[in-house]
């Protein structure tokens, strides 16, 4: 007994909580003001609990589409999200040459503005800032930007490069 609540809980001494009537926490249900559902684990029901293992915040930001969303989401979340909330690029011409796009591109220049730590990539958490274009326009615009250097001392992108102001 003392083993299994050491493994479970930490302490060999453990005892369940129970209130003033002398039940236990699964029959309290959720710790979130109004939420009613039953209690699964950490206090919380299971979306509640699996936001709070996953974000730290049982109440996670929900968004339009019922997804939880953190504060500043990943190079591919955002992508994942502009395909959700813009559709396809294929669905748009390219902005550069007319043909059909294939991709999202990165705009450049807003000013939250973050950098992929896997990659090295500037990407945008606002879907505003990205533009449909076709692979070649893509792969060209970024080989330019690369090369021109249009980058400030933090390795955000700004429109004109440093000394031609």
């Amino acid at each position: 007994m003392h083993w299994t609540r050491w493994r479970n809980h930490g302490d060999p001494y453990w005892v369940t909580p129970r209130d003033e009537q002398g039940t236990t926490r699964k029959a309290w249900g959720c710790l979130v003001e109004g939420c009613g559902r039953a209690h699964h684990a950490h206090g919380y029901c299971s979306p509640h609990a699996v936001a709070f293992m996953k974000y730290g915040d049982p109440l996670a930001y929900f968004g339009k589409s019922g997804r939880k969303r953190l504060a500043e989401p990943g190079y591919d979340a955002v992508h994942k999200r502009l395909a959700r909330e813009r559709g396809s690029a294929s669905a748009f011409q390219c902005v550069d040459c007319g043909t059909q796009a294939q991709e999202w591109s990165y705009r450049g220049g807003s000013l939250d503005e973050l950098i992929c730590a896997k990659t090295g990539c500037a990407y945008s958490v606002r879907v505003e800032d990205y533009d449909a274009r076709c692979k070649r326009c893509h792969r060209l615009r970024d080989d330019s930007l690369k090369h021109a250097d249009f980058r400030d001392e933090r390795g955000r992108f700004v429109r004109v490069r440093a000394g031609d102001e």
